[in-house]
């Protein structure tokens, strides 16, 4: 209602009961306006249409939602009748200010109870959970961020930034907005304090809010396939982070806080532009799974043995000549792939990596192994494909446990007699090399083989052996003149 006097002009929102859906429905806090005076000049205002453009810009809505009823005879004010004040007296005309729906908001509406497959929107009040996964939507309802959600799937839809509904809804805890187009993430993401999972990969973020860093339940967060240069210094506040994945964007540094994501079991940062990671990156005791392949990094700090509970690491298409002495302090390592990454030799505590079980090191430098390496006893695939090996090295030998050997495009003349000893092997690829012959004892020795593969080689008879191998029916790559 508006009560205003020409000395103090002001006007008070009242949500009728027979209006007060649709009122919510435009502005969310009318409730809490009910009964408030709020301040509005309405001197010099000559007909109703000027009035109603000062009370819609007083609730910040279009003009055109705005309707002036009089409690008189008049009834509904039209645009061109004068608008006359009333007194400033308790007896005196009041005028009821009605807030109609948006037809926009109203056709929103009607579209995402569709999209539910619900016969209309006020039957999603109760959800917990809705999934509005590759939609075409652009935009969301403002009503929607009063609804109790818990689950929001956003993916790949056209939203350019986020919502205002969905900033309103505190109750989330997981947030899927993938492939959306986004451009920006509005500071309010951090006043979600519930969210435990927030997706926002493949978008087109290019910075993220220092807010972000308020998400102190978040254990799951995925940046993949944006434009980030940086992540926020504030990272280090998701105290409960499992999950990271940031990779395929154009990270050049990680912020001083990263060490203290204390949780951090999973992590992704390859295809950036990361040359070094910090002394600080020793201190994610938690992290198992790390990759970062696709980087320019040519170091790893000395504090990256300190990763004692890692167990997958990749650093393919690296530039690591030589890995720290503290390597072999992982000694819950299981997997390594160091493909393509120019290393020129392994460190002398490599074989510290007791529970190494699978390494690639394909297109290397690799001329020769360290003595330490044949103490790897749990290894069971071994790749060193297009490397510079004249020679197995002797403390090769010692691995009688491998069922994969893969030595293809190096410089391999002759094969040592100690492969006789490998009753485990099940793979051997040899392709490739300047071999001339498949020893007879060696092959004696090859009981469990199924796979062997010379092509390339001067190989031009399978030995003896082979031809009453009770497994030569399963050896599935041979040279087609053999």
């Amino acid at each position: 209602s508006m009560a205003p006097n020409q000395t103090h002009p002001s006007f008070q929102a009242r949500a009728l009961d027979e209006t007060r859906r649709c009122m919510m429905s435009v502005v969310p806090d009318l409730r809490l306006m009910s009964g408030k005076v709020v301040p509005g000049d309405f001197s010099g205002i000559i007909v109703v249409r000027e009035a109603r453009k000062k009370v819609a810009s007083s609730l910040g809505i279009p003009w055109q939602q705005i309707r002036l009823v009089s409690s008189g005879a008049a009834g509904l004010l039209q645009d061109s009748d004068p608008f006359e004040v009333p007194a400033d007296d308790p007896n005196s005309e009041v005028i009821t200010v009605i807030i109609l729906p948006d037809p926009v908001e109203a056709k929103l509406e009607a579209k995402i109870a569709r999209l539910a497959g619900v016969a209309n929107f006020d039957q999603l009040s109760c959800a917990e959970e809705l999934d509005l996964s590759d939609k075409g939507l652009a935009s969301l309802p403002l009503r929607l961020g009063s609804f109790p959600l818990l689950r929001l799937s956003l993916g790949a839809n056209r939203l350019k930034s986020l919502p205002p509904a969905l900033l309103r809804l505190v109750n989330l805890t997981r947030l899927d907005l993938r492939a959306n187009g986004l451009v920006a993430l509005s500071p309010g993401v951090g006043g979600l304090a519930a969210l435990e999972s927030l997706k926002l990969s493949e978008n087109r973020l290019t910075l993220l809010p220092e807010e972000l860093g308020r998400l102190a339940v978040l254990r799951e967060l995925r940046l993949e396939g944006n434009q980030l240069a940086a992540l926020p210094d504030s990272m280090g506040g998701l105290v409960v982070l499992t999950t990271l994945d940031a990779s395929h964007n154009k990270l050049t540094r990680l912020p001083p806080s990263f060490g203290e994501l204390a949780a951090l079991e999973s992590l992704d940062l390859s295809g950036n532009r990361l040359a070094t990671l910090p002394d600080a990156f020793g201190r994610l005791r938690a992290l198992r799974d790390f990759v970062a392949s696709g980087n320019p990094l040519f170091a790893l700090p000395d504090t990256f043995g300190d990763l004692a509970s890692l167990q997958r690491l990749s650093l393919n298409s690296c530039y690591l000549p030589r890995l720290p002495s503290t390597f072999g302090s992982l000694t819950n390592l299981r997997t390594l792939e160091l493909n393509r990454s120019h290393v020129e030799e392994l460190p002398s505590s490599v074989g510290g990596l007791i529970a190494l079980r699978d390494l690639e090191a394909n297109g290397n430098r690799l001329s020769d192994l360290p003595v330490g390496f044949g103490a790897l006893a749990s290894l069971r695939r071994c790749e060193l494909k297009a490397n510079h090996f004249k020679a197995i090295p002797q403390c090769v030998g010692a691995l009688v446990d491998l069922e994969e050997l893969t030595l293809n495009e190096n410089g391999l003349e002759v094969l040592p007699g100690f492969l006789a000893a490998f009753a485990k092997l099940r793979r051997l690829d040899l392709n490739g090399n300047a071999l001339v012959e498949l020893p007879a004892a060696i092959a004696a020795g090859l009981s469990s083989l199924r796979s062997l593969d010379v092509r390339g080689t001067a190989v031009r008879t399978l030995p003896e052996p082979l031809h009453n191998h009770a497994r030569l029916g399963l050896l599935s790559v041979l040279p087609s003149r053999l």
